[in-house]
């Protein structure tokens, strides 16, 4: 638990049908959605109003997806300030860019923790399945920072966070199932079946609690009258089904263990257009599966958190262009992720302090682009003070990262928050961070063919990461309908 502190190508229009019902008397979600605080926790790793964070930020609960008809994040951020959605490829895909960066300056957090397949598909070929990777039924809230955040986590957070919080088990005995079918009035084909599931509650009272979250789709191809030819797919295949779990041990009244496990199957299926003269098939199909094990401690006087997490990401990549030119060879990539980090949250007088600091190894094999497994290490140290001078809240943090390949990077920021009264604030404050080049881009090992078969790219181990400096300023207002009318709890004992 975190301390707190008191202060191209249009797409179709859809006809569209939604089914929800509860399982069991007990809980009707559809009808009685659970009211959330509008906290946020991923600007500073303790939580805060959306007013006093000292961030642009951007919250979606619960109850707004409930009533949207998204299929994946992109989605379900699209209509938020500083964020557009973009097709990444000619065939449906779609990619978050921030205040106008493109996609790889984006990171992406569950749970405040990364999810990537990026080294396993590079942006060049429109890599949306990390984004397409998280089940919408298991969303309890999204939170969008605008800005640099590397001094909390580190690369790729050049142009803002797209941080993800999961439903966690509950006390009473909760369950919902929902249907959605979507059909296109413009196009063709293109029809989308969406079912869900959702369960949880006390496997043991008072000790042992669980949820359990089913999520399945099955979306057929959609051909535009837009698209140069009718043999091209302006929205791929999809066929994709996913699973979720949390445990969650209550040692005591200080102590909990969390368990989390997942697994997802993503399947894509394309024709698109090479240059009007050759229609080539695009399938690739994904496997993700995810372990994660989490210590919380509410001590007297500080919080603590330590936890492990677990990646494996299986992909399948056959483009029919590319496999072709490789003499008929599909693609085997392979990528797993491995994170230790931990964290304490203290008082220091007045100020609240936040260490951390995180291990990270990659590991990639590709069949083809690949002549041998390659293993990258990286691992970093922050530290973050949180204090007030009379109406003014100040942010100071800074993270070092040392990586395998790029060497190190240092990371500050500073941040105020000036309360002009209970409704108005001013916001500013300065940042540096920076992206890291990827395997691909870095490894001179690392060989893709490219030019239609003409040359290869081949990476380049003198890179350099891009850094960035970033200024903003700004005013926000929040009417007292929009604030909580239970401030948040102090510092927990």
């Amino acid at each position: 638990m975190p301390i707190v502190r008191n202060r191209g190508i249009s797409g179709p229009r859809h006809l569209s049908l939604t089914i929800l019902a509860s399982l069991l008397p007990i809980a009707a979600l559809a009808d009685e959605p659970v009211a959330l605080q509008q906290q946020v926790i991923t600007a500073t790793q303790t939580a805060h109003s959306e007013l006093s964070a000292p961030a642009s930020v951007s919250v979606v609960t619960r109850e707004e997806l409930e009533k949207m008809p998204v299929y994946n994040l992109a989605d379900a951020v699209k209509h938020l300030p500083g964020v557009h959605i973009n097709p990444s490829s000619s065939y449906g895909r779609k990619e978050i860019k921030l205040r106008g960066m493109d996609s790889d300056y984006t990171l992406l957090l569950v749970n405040g923790r990364r999810v990537n397949s990026r080294e396993a598909l590079t942006s060049n070929y429109a890599n949306d399945f990390d984004l397409s990777s998280i089940p919408m039924a298991a969303i309890e809230r999204i939170e969008v920072i605008r800005g640099p955040m590397s001094s909390l986590y580190g690369a790729d957070a050049i142009g803002g966070v797209v941080n993800v919080i999961l439903r966690q088990p509950t006390d009473k005995t909760e369950a919902g199932i929902a249907y959605v079918y979507e059909h296109p009035t413009e196009g063709d084909s293109g029809d989308s079946h969406k079912t869900s599931g959702y369960v949880s509650g006390a496997l043991i009272d008072n000790k042992l609690l669980g949820n359990l979250i089913v999520e399945g789709t099955d979306q057929a191809a959609w051909g535009s009258d837009q698209t140069t030819s009718p043999r091209i797919d302006a929205a791929e295949k999809r066929q994709n089904g996913s699973v979720y779990g949390t445990l969650s041990w209550l040692l005591d009244e200080r102590q909990s263990i969390d368990l989390d496990m997942s697994y997802r199957e993503d399947d894509r299926k394309a024709t698109w257009n090479n240059s009007g003269f050759a229609f080539p098939t695009n399938i690739q199909e994904m496997e993700r599966s995810a372990f994660g094990l989490t210590h919380n401690g509410a001590w007297d006087g500080f919080n603590s958190r330590i936890r492990y997490y677990y990646e494996d990401v299986d992909l399948k990549d056959d483009s029919e262009v590319m496999t072709n030119l490789r003499g008929g060879r599909v693609s085997d990539v392979s990528q797993t992720n491995h994170t230790l980090d931990g964290q304490v949250n203290a008082f220091l007088g007045s100020h609240l302090l936040t260490l951390g600091s995180e291990l990270r190894r990659t590991e990639l094999s590709h069949s083809n682009n690949l002549g041998s497994d390659i293993k990258v290490d990286q691992k970093a140290l922050y530290l973050q003070d949180e204090f007030s001078l009379g109406q003014l809240d100040i942010t100071l943090g800074a993270r070092w990262d040392e990586h395998d390949t790029y060497g190190n990077e240092f990371s500050p920021r500073a941040y105020g928050v000036y309360n002009l009264s209970d409704n108005w604030v001013i916001k500013g404050g300065v940042g540096k961070s920076f992206k890291a080049p990827s395997i691909a881009q870095s490894d001179p090992t690392y060989v893709e063919i490219a030019c239609r078969g003409y040359c290869v790219t081949i990476g380049n181990e003198n890179l350099k990461p891009e850094t960035a400096t970033s200024y903003e300023l700004g005013a926000l207002y929040q009417g007292r309908h929009c604030i909580n009318s239970q401030p948040p709890p102090p510092l927990a004992h």
